[in-house]
């Protein structure tokens, strides 16, 4: 497995894997994607500006992610950081093909990503995910991921999660 930025080029494979995996969670019940979020401007902003990243197995694109340190609204304003310090890093909407779910995709994806983000020298992770999403919580706790607080917006109520990351040996 390995991430490769995406481009522009990449944003009709990128939308289509979303709304395909948006009316696949909907279909069980997880509403935290819907027309309003993203949006096609959101997710083309972020080709541009360079934060999204497909996910590469064995050949095939099974995922993409958008990574970056900025908040993206003020529903985080709450919360008591386990970080305090501005060395941090978001994991933003991940979407594993629905071809590909079920395989423990997003758990490899999550293990890779803190590995490459303790080689950059991050001090921590952090995640939001939908309050339905039972998998998606599953994976975070399972990895250690501590639950900070909640937010709520027009899609429902998020969890909030951090991890702080150990120091890279040198």
């Amino acid at each position: 497995m390995n991430f490769k930025k995406a481009s522009i080029d990449d944003f009709e494979l990128i939308y289509k894997m979303m709304v395909d995996a948006r009316k696949k969670s909907w279909d069980e019940g997880v509403f935290q994607w819907n027309e309003n979020y993203p949006t096609a401007t959101m997710i083309k902003g972020d080709l541009e500006k360079g934060y999204t990243y497909l996910v590469y197995d064995e050949g095939k694109i099974v995922a993409f992610f958008t990574t970056n340190s900025i908040c993206e609204d003020d529903v985080h304003d709450h919360i008591k950081w386990l970080n305090e310090g501005d060395n941090w890093v978001i994991l933003h909407r991940l979407c594993v093909d629905t071809g590909a779910q079920g395989n423990k995709i997003g758990q490899r994806i999550l293990a890779l990503f803190e590995k490459e983000k303790i080689e950059e020298g991050f001090d921590s992770i952090r995640i939001d995910v939908f309050s339905t999403n039972a998998a998606a919580i599953h994976i975070y706790e399972k990895f250690g991921y501590i639950l900070l607080g909640n937010a709520t917006c027009d899609r429902g109520m998020f969890y909030i999660y951090e991890k702080m990351l150990p120091k890279q040996k040198h």
